[in-house]
Formats: C-alpha cells, structure tokens, sequence
C-alpha cells in the first residue's frame, strides 16, 4: 500500500502528466499535485462544492493563498486534459488477478456497460441529453484482473450501439459480457474478427435462422418450447444464424425460466404497452418462458450449463453504477463552467478506482481471522473508506505512518460489517384454513 501511493501518485510522475498535457505552464503559485489534490478531496457533492470551499482548503492544508479567480483560471481545457490523464495512467496499472470459476482459460474477462445521469441545464450545449444536459459514462471492468480498464464520458444520448464495434483496446482471446444495450451484429462481428470472444443475452424476437436442406429457414420457437417441456429439459444449445440478412454464425443457449418468473415478466410488459397505448404481441408471450444467450464461444471454454453464472458476474459493474450515484454522489452537480464540471467527473473517477485499488490490497487485512469462503462488500467497504477520507488524504500526501494507522482503523472494524451477505433461502409455509 506504501509502494502504490508512492509510485502511482509520485510528485514527479504528476509534474510530468502536467508537462505532457500543457497544463499551468506558466509560473504558478498552485502545483499540478496540489490541484489534483483539491479535486480528489473536496466534498463528494459537487452540487455544494464552491470555489471559496476550494480556496479555503488549499489555505488550511496547504499553507497557499491564491485568489478565487486565479483558481477559476485554472479550470480550463489543458486541466481537463491534465486530470484525464492521471486517470488513464491509473487505468493502465495496478491489476491482480482473480480466479474465476468456468472462466480458467480467458486471461482478461471484461463487463461492459453505461450509466446515464442528468446535469444541470447550463451543460445543455456540451453535453444534450433527453428533455435537458446530461451525461452517459462508458466503463470497462476487468473482472480477471480486478480493475478498472477503460472509463470514458460522452452526452447523455451516446448510443451503447456506437460502441459496440469499439473494441480495438481488448487483447486477443479475451472475452467480453455485454446486455442487451450494445446487441448488435457489427459489433458481434467486430468482437469475433478481433479474435477475442463475446457473451451477450438474445434480444427478443429477433430472427434466428437454421441451415437445413441447403436452405436458411426460420428457427420454430414453439416446437423448441414444447421439446423442453415434453422431455423436462432445463436448457437446449443449437448453432443458428442470426439475422438473414448477415447470416451471423453463433451458438444459442435457451433456459426455461420458471412460470411465476413468465408471469411476472407478462404482468410488467403488459403494464408498459397499456401506458403507451400498444398491443402485446403473441410473439413475445413465447420469447418469455425463455431466458437465451448467445456467444461465439465453444463448449470447451463455457460449458452451456454454466453460461447463466458467467453471465451473472455482470452484476459486478451494476454494482459500481449504484455506489458512484448513492456513495460518491455522481449526478450532483451545480451550475459552473463547463471545464471546472468536467474535471469534478474525472476526479471523482480516479477517486474510484483509488478506493477499488486499496480495496483489492487490504481485503487480505479484511479478511484475515474470518472464514475463507468469505467476499467483501464493495459497497460496504466504499461507505468506510469514504468515512476515512482524511486518512487516505494523508497516504495520498505519502505522510509518515499513515498507512499503519489506516490499517490500524480498518483492523479495528468488525469484519462481519464488511463481509458480503450471502443470500438466505426463504421458506414457505402452508397455511391451513380452520
């Protein structure tokens, strides 16, 4: 932990990240350290964030007195740049690799997917959205090696489509998890002519084709639905094509899903068509006893039974979306300029991935003396290590003996508030009527 602030927040490595980017070439009161140290410790809610706050901890912790609109000068593109950056060169180090049960044979197993989140209307030019400003964060988690790998801000109305055929970052024979957002033959296409693997669920009533009798005919749903039902069969794995007009090659895996699950999946899509005035098509009573997915990968490397655990590890990055909007506060956001807005988003992604890195080199301090089988909450441990931002401010500023009394503070928690909960199977009873 005392190497990683010293070598990923090094003084000098910072100093050169400023040189690189252009920012505060010109003779400064403020250091690019110390500005980017403002910004990672300011108050996590950027809609109560004022310049004088700014002003008033650079004067208390740092001993610098500088003008409000001297700081206001400092928020412009060259520190946008200055502080994306930082982030990039914290993206590219500092993994660890996990085991991952079904998935021995992938190096790097990567979840893709986005959060949307509105800002003020004063963004609207730089960053439309749906009805005002808004803001959509594409990332990029290496469940293998435990880490963020590619974090990028665009406008709320990025389409996850457009991003489907970006793939050139991933190294060859990795597998990537996507939902339904980025389904899309070109990107499938992409993914496979990269020589890397996808797993993705089917979008419903799409067009699935079989090769028989040296013709393409329509895959029947309902005679595949009434096999699994006759023979009891929990899941069915076939080859067909995807798309007529493409004629994409993949291997189609269909589960039943229990009838109160259908029911259930009927009852919310009826309530959504009647809001809109809409009829619900036969088509899709039948696509929902199913659950399906699609991947280019063989049995060899996923095994069909297993594809819906795999596919659950997507949950993960769900996960991180729901701690940066309730623990980091990522959609709270005042009226600013533009620049100063933009640098608050990338600082607190590189607050992040700081908190997920300590995370990943102290869970063997968390879990030490508690039972091997045992996973800490990310969600729980983010809540703590927000709490302790003080103390991190003080790793993060490489002052002495700060590591100990950090990991003093974490040994001293009850480690059963930090464990993740494993979920209890309910019971029903039967009630008899008297």
């Amino acid at each position: 932990l005392t190497n990683y602030f010293a070598e990923s927040f090094d003084q000098s490595r910072i100093e050169e990240i400023a040189r690189e980017t252009g920012f505060c070439k010109r003779k400064r009161k403020l250091s690019p350290f110390q500005f980017l140290q403002t910004l990672l410790f300011k108050d996590f809610d950027g809609s109560k964030q004022s310049l004088n706050d700014h002003v008033i901890q650079l004067s208390c912790e740092e001993n610098k007195t500088i003008r409000k609109q001297s700081l206001d000068e400092r928020f412009n593109k060259t520190s946008v740049e200055f502080v994306k950056q930082v982030l990039i060169d914290q993206l590219q180090s500092h993994s660890q690799e996990q085991k991952l049960p079904f998935l021995d044979l992938f190096n790097h197993v990567y979840l893709q997917d986005s959060t949307k989140f509105k800002l003020p209307h004063c963004f609207r030019a730089s960053y439309p959205g749906y009805h005002q400003a808004g803001a959509s964060i594409q990332l990029v988690l290496d469940i293998k090696q435990s880490h963020f790998s590619q974090i990028n801000i665009h406008h709320q109305t990025h389409n996850d489509v457009t991003e489907s055929e970006n793939i050139g970052w991933m190294p060859s024979g990795s597998l990537l998890i996507r939902d339904l957002g980025y389904f899309s033959v070109e990107g499938f296409k992409a993914i496979e002519e990269h020589n890397c693997y996808f797993l993705s669920r089917l979008q419903p009533r799409s067009a699935l084709f079989q090769y028989k009798d040296d013709a393409f005919i329509r895959f029947d749903l309902n005679k595949l639905l009434r096999r699994m039902k006759r023979y009891k069969l929990p899941y069915v794995e076939e080859q067909l094509y995807l798309n007529l007009q493409y004629k994409y090659p993949v291997r189609v895996c269909f589960f039943l899903v229990p009838t109160s699950v259908r029911k259930q999946r009927l009852q919310v899509k009826s309530k959504y068509n009647k809001n809109r005035g809409w009829k619900q098509s036969k088509e899709y009573g039948l696509w929902s006893w199913f659950n399906a997915y699609l991947t280019n990968t063989d049995n060899r490397m996923i095994e069909a039974a297993s594809i819906p655990q795999v596919y659950k590890y997507r949950w993960q990055i769900e996960l991180i979306f729901k701690t940066w909007k309730s623990n980091y506060h990522l959609e709270k956001m005042k009226s600013m300029k533009v620049e100063r807005m933009e640098c608050y988003l990338y600082s607190l992604l590189l607050k992040t991935v700081l908190h997920r890195n300590i995370l990943n080199m102290c869970s063997g301090q968390v879990l030490r003396k508690t039972d091997i089988d045992c996973e800490i909450s990310f969600i729980k441990f983010t809540k703590l290590i927000i709490m302790l931002d003080r103390i991190v401010l003080h790793m993060f500023r490489q002052l002495p003996n700060a590591v100990e009394a950090f990991l003093l503070l974490i040994d001293k928690q009850n480690k059963s508030m930090l464990i993740k909960e494993k979920k209890r199977k309910t019971v029903k009873f039967n009630t008899v009527n008297k």
